[in-house]
């Protein structure tokens, strides 16, 4: 069983897309740091809460009087107990977690049989 911790702070930033193999990713990041890694999988079988946090994050993301601190305290808020992130919605504000967090790495993800389609 992995361990939460609010102590635990994000090593690892995915920025790749869904059908990225961002799945993957995040079973293999759970097993080398015995900790949880947000993924939409979360949201979707774990947290629905979360649904409504995100769209606040994705609403003010948008405004034209844009407030970071915000958008730094829900990412903070959401993330706690976390150690990396993959796919979406989390995968939409790496600039912001890459800010946040500057000495966590960066994967991205890609699908290279796109270009066969």
């Amino acid at each position: 069983m992995m361990e939460t911790s609010t102590s635990t702070t994000i090593q690892v930033i995915g920025v790749g897309l869904p059908r990225t193999g961002t799945n993957s990713m995040k079973k293999a990041l759970e097993i080398i740091y015995s900790k949880p890694c947000y993924h939409m999988y979360e949201i979707i079988f774990k947290k629905q809460s979360d649904i409504s946090k995100w769209q606040k994050l994705i609403d003010e993301s948008y405004k034209t009087t844009l407030d970071k601190t915000k958008i730094y305290n829900g990412l903070n808020e959401l993330l706690n107990g976390y150690v990396a992130t993959t796919d979406l919605p989390s995968c939409a504000f790496y600039k912001e977690l890459m800010t946040m967090y500057p000495n966590a790495k960066v994967n991205m993800n890609v699908n290279i049989f796109v270009s066969l389609f």
